[in-house]
Order: structure tokens, then sequence, then C-alpha cells
């Protein structure tokens, strides 16, 4: 409507109409059912869980658009009542990571600044620290690690040792310990205190993860 409305500069008049093109297919297109209804996503347990495998399928336009929702649902479920502590934890991160659409890292970094005040935490869980460290999004990935209270780090070697080496001056023997790829074992960094760990898991919790990760 607003397009027919008179008195409109040329230059809005083509932004809007800029607008209405890119929005068609999202209202119309072949993407309609991700977009044109209500949300169905519910928070009604203490523990909820997406389940984004089948979206790794979509266009590379929708999985962003998909997972910079989630992620703003995730800020809405975090900041909504600044009394109830809340943790929202991003598994697989390298697949929020996308160097030509840097925007969903850099909220991710706007998460990590924000989330105490609400009483709430963001858990970012990735593969190699070089994931979040590609140019593109540096400055955002860098400011997500540095951000973080607790930072635990588990084998890795070259390059991946290399950039850890470069933000946490690493001893000689932290550095063995990580290039030694040992299973269950870690160097926890917290605050000024930095901890070597082995990680044993109850044979109960096993029962609880299942399959799903294979063994």
């Amino acid at each position: 409507a607003e397009l027919e409305g008179e008195g409109l500069s040329e230059r809005r008049h083509n932004l809007l109409e800029e607008l209405l093109e890119n929005l068609h297919s999202c209202a119309y297109g072949a993407d309609q059912f991700l977009w044109n209804g209500p949300t169905t996503l519910r928070a009604e347990k203490n523990f909820v869980v997406l389940n984004t495998s089948n979206l790794l399928d979509a266009d590379q336009n929708v999985q962003n658009a998909q997972f910079f929702n989630m992620a703003m649902w995730g800020w809405h479920e975090m900041s909504k009542n600044r009394s109830e502590k809340v943790i929202l934890a991003a598994d697989e991160g390298y697949l929020f990571v996308d160097t030509d659409n840097p925007y969903l890292m850099k909220f991710f970094r706007n998460i990590s600044k924000r989330d105490r005040k609400y009483e709430a935490a963001l858990m970012f869980i990735t593969h190699n620290v070089t994931d979040v460290l590609d140019p593109a999004v540096k400055r955002f990935g860098q400011a997500l690690i540095d951000n973080a209270c607790y930072k635990f780090f588990m084998g890795c070697d070259g390059k991946n040792l290399a950039e850890l080496d470069e933000l946490y001056h690493l001893t000689e023997r932290e550095e063995t310990l990580l290039a030694a790829k040992t299973r269950g074992q870690g160097l926890l960094i917290a605050g000024s205190t930095r901890l070597m760990l082995r990680v044993k898991v109850r044979d109960t919790f096993l029962k609880r993860f299942g399959k799903g990760g294979g063994r």
C-alpha cells in the first residue's frame, strides 16, 4: 500500500520494491512453509532440545535465517525472566560460522556479553578453535572465547594447537597434554586458574546419552 502512496521518494520506492522482492519467496514461494505462519515452538519443559539435523540439507540462505531465528528464540527465553537461571547450549558450533554471513557469530558474541545480566549463560561447543577464528569472523569468535568464564580444551594439534598457544601462551606441559589427544583429558581455564583435568562419565549417564552420537 505504501508503494502506491503519494509523495514517496524514488529512493524509498526502490528500497520497498527490493524488500518486497526479497520477501516474496518467504510469503508465497517454495519457502513459505517456514515463514508464513505462527511459530509452533514452545518451551514448556525445563530441558528443550532443538534438533537441526534435517535443516543441514536446506538452502544456505534458509539455513542461515533459521539458525538466526533459533538463536533469537534462545535469547528471548534467556532474557524474559531476570530471576530464572537459563543456559543456552549451542553444540556443533562450527555450523553457526558462515564467513559470508558473520551476523550470527556477532549475535552469539553479543549474547556472551549480556547474558550474565539476566541470570543466563551461553555454552558454545565446537570441534576446533579455528572454527571461530577465521579472519572473516575472528573479531566475534575471539570475543566469544574471551568472554567465557570457563574454557575447556581437549586434544588438538597443528593449527588448532598453534592458535591456542597464541591466545593463552601454553606451557610445555599443557602443549604436551593437548597434543597427546588422550581421550577424556583436557585443559580447563577458569579466570587465572588453569587445570589439567580427566573427565570420567558414569555408566548411568552414558545410558542416557544413547547411541545417537555413535559408540
